[in-house]
This record gives structure tokens, sequence and C-alpha cells, in this order.
């Protein structure tokens, strides 16, 4: 039986400001994980959710936003996290972004 491993996800939030406006894109990526997985493994699972979503958000801008708001916009990161970090139903949440890492 091979290696069994287990997926999480990244969200990253992005705001883009324009002049007058403002819009939020939230990406989730995929992000392969493995118990004892060697920091080369570890470190390529992280570049692939990192290039996923950089892809992803140049799509967004590219496609969504230029024909929805042909503004320019500023993009600035708000925060990431991953699906382990996200609250479940049964646990607590202090405040709406005590999850996320902010940056």
């Amino acid at each position: 039986m091979g290696a069994v491993g287990s997926a999480l996800r990244v969200f990253r939030l992005i705001r883009f400001d324009g002049a007058g406006c403002a819009h939020h894109l939230l990406v989730q990526a995929g992000r392969p994980s493995y118990p004892n997985a060697s920091q080369t493994a570890d470190d390529a699972a992280e570049d692939l959710a990192r290039s996923t979503a950089d892809n992803l958000t140049r799509w967004w801008t590219r496609w969504w936003l230029a024909v929805r708001c042909p503004r320019e916009h500023r993009p600035t990161v708000v925060g990431t996290t991953t699906s382990l970090d996200l609250p479940t139903r049964t646990s607590p949440i202090s405040t709406p972004t005590q999850n996320w890492v902010c940056g």
C-alpha cells in the first residue's frame, strides 16, 4: 500500500483597491500533505499551492475584474490560511480573523 496523504486547502484573501472601488477575491488552492515527508517534498507542495493561487489571481484580474471594472487596481494580500486552521462548527470563534495570517 502506498503512502496516504491528506489534502489541505490553502486560502488567500486579496483586496483590489481602485479609484473609488474595492473588490475582494478569496482564492482556494489544493496542497498535498504526507506524514513524514522530506523537507523537499513539503517545499514542493507549498510551491504548488502558491503557484496555483498566483495563477488563479492573475486569471481573475485579467479576465473577470478587467471586464467588470476597467479601472486600475492595486492588489493587496489581506491574509492566508489553510483548511486545518479554519474554525469548524464545533470550535468557538473569538474574532472573525483569528485564523488568518495577515501580511
